[in-house]
């Protein structure tokens, strides 16, 4: 039986990659922080400030890594950033290496390119400009990965994601979900902006295939779902399609309120595009009611 290990496995993709891997008949060794979990895989202790002090026998087995762990967008310094979703990564990679593991999957983000809103879409060879500690972290694993998969001898697959989409999303997606769920009028009748998305559903779909040898996919890969949507579309979804009540309010006047409080990113993540191109077609992986 294929053995998937995964570190944080008690997140919202860690959870989705960890059902959808039981289904498919995949064996799930995961390493986290806590000991509770919702169906029967196993579990290692493991957190990314001790990753140095692993005993390497605890990855003996594991034929895919899906290292999922990271410090996210939280008010830390760029030394955290990179001792956690750097350094840890690089030394986990090299356990992994030492243990026999035959495939690595790193979750990155669409933030190396440095952008909250574009008039173009984006690609996977475009420009790269990281703002933030959490986005530099990110792209330094991912080029460290990328130029030791050879000599370590372990694939290595890079997965830039943008905005991950599903039931019990955390970041701005839970807050709006939180909003929606007061049933208060929001001012998005009528916004048709563009955002790249992609669900975390397919997202598992990809990783669980991957990891049984059905995609071939390997280095970085930039991938979103076909088609954007709008933040209107976004919370149609968040409520499940029930009834709310929306009202339009011209897009001059968010800009200005939004820049008032000095919320300008949050303005372009809700009213403005950021459009990316997916390096691969997910449309086999995409659910049905997604479509």
């Amino acid at each position: 039986m294929t053995v998937l290990g995964i570190s944080g496995g008690t997140g919202f993709c860690g959870q989705e990659i960890i059902k959808r891997s039981i289904q498919k008949n995949i064996k799930v060794v995961s390493y986290q922080r806590s000991k509770k979990k919702k169906c029967d895989y196993k579990v290692s202790e493991f957190s990314l400030e001790n990753v140095a002090k692993i005993d390497v026998s605890l990855l003996d087995g594991v034929d895919t890594f899906v290292h999922g762990a990271a410090l996210v967008h939280k008010k830390e310094t760029n030394r955290k950033y990179q001792s956690l979703n750097f350094l840890a990564t690089k030394m986990l990679f090299q356990m992994c290496a030492e243990a026999g593991v035959k495939k690595f999957v790193f979750f990155s983000t669409v933030g190396v390119y440095g952008l909250t809103s574009a008039t173009k879409s984006l690609n996977l060879k475009s420009k790269l400009s990281p703002k933030t500690p959490y986005s530099k972290s990110k792209l330094d694993a991912e080029k460290f990965l990328v130029e030791n998969s050879s000599s370590y001898g372990v694939e290595v697959l890079i997965l830039r994601l943008p905005l991950v989409y599903g039931e019990e999303a955390p970041g701005n997606l839970g807050l709006l979900k939180k909003i929606i769920n007061w049933r208060v009028p929001l001012p998005f009748k009528g916004v048709d902006n563009r955002r790249s998305i992609i669900s975390v559903e397919t997202l598992a779909n990809v990783v669980t295939d991957y990891v049984l040898g059905k995609v071939k996919w390997q280095g970085v890969e930039l991938i979103t779902e076909p088609q954007p949507l709008s933040t209107e579309s976004i919370v149609s979804k968040l409520n499940k399609n029930e009834p709310i009540i929306l009202f339009s309010v011209p897009k001059k006047v968010m800009k200005f309120i939004f820049l008032l409080a000095k919320k300008k990113m949050l303005y372009e993540k809700l009213f403005e595009d950021l459009v990316f191109e997916s390096s691969q077609s997910v449309l086999d992986f995409v659910e049905k009611e997604l479509k």
